[in-house]
């Protein structure tokens, strides 16, 4: 099977001190010098920035083996195979400081038991930092006011997801799995942003928390034991 280019993708430095983007927004929830469980490692694009760039010891789980075998320098342990296959959360350790989830729950069949599974290797003091895109984003909403409900090959509609998401939604399975929501924020876009020239505009209603399920159009959580 072919990576797709979300599995191998280029970070830059912008989108590292950007606090509108998924990556700058976790990154800046996940800290330095951490113990940290990444599910979803892909080829170890973030990995590579947790180990290298802030020191900390990652054990990673990928699916793809491909993928997988590329980000096995940045991973202190690596675990190949799908999170929900019987017997591979069973060869993860911890306790972990953080367990990161990057566009993985919405990939999911049943992301509540995983939450479920993982809660005993996490550190009493230790979190989640989760992202998952918003269904409720006003791009989906227009769509269904004109009657559609497509299918794309990335971005909130992708093909293969097979959950959604919104605030409540999200914060209520944390709550239900036994974790509180510690810190909401959302990844801002805007109708036509990139014509209009609106980045601007969408980083400061970002940090204004203005409209999150609205304008939201993907939601960073950080959520610990309840």
């Amino acid at each position: 099977m072919e990576m797709n280019t979300s599995y191998n993708l280029v970070i830059s430095d912008q989108m590292l001190k950007d606090l509108n983007h998924p990556i700058g927004l976790a990154l800046s929830m996940i800290g330095a010098g951490k113990e940290i469980l990444e599910l979803g490692c892909a080829t170890g694009y973030v990995t590579r920035l947790l180990s290298q760039g802030r020191h900390c010891r990652v054990t990673g789980i990928e699916y793809m083996a491909d993928a997988a075998e590329l980000a096995r320098p940045y991973c202190q342990k690596l675990i190949v195979g799908d999170v929900e296959s019987p017997g591979i959360l069973e060869q993860v350790n911890g306790p972990y400081d953080v367990i990161l989830a990057g566009d993985i729950l919405e990939h999911l069949r049943y992301p509540d038991r995983v939450l479920a599974q993982l809660r005993p290797a996490l550190h009493p003091d230790g979190y989640w930092v989760i992202s998952v895109p918003n269904i409720a984003h006003w791009s989906v909403r227009k769509e269904l006011l004109l009657g559609r409900f497509n299918f794309t090959q990335r971005g909130i509609m992708d093909a293969s997801h097979l959950r959604w998401f919104t605030i409540q939604t999200l914060t209520e399975m944390l709550n239900h799995t036994g974790y509180t929501l510690l810190r909401l924020e959302a990844v801002y876009t805007l109708p036509m942003q990139d014509i209009l020239k609106l980045r601007g505009l969408a980083s400061r209603l970002q940090r204004t928390k203005f409209a999150q399920g609205l304008f939201g159009y993907q939601l960073v959580a950080q959520a610990g034991p309840a």
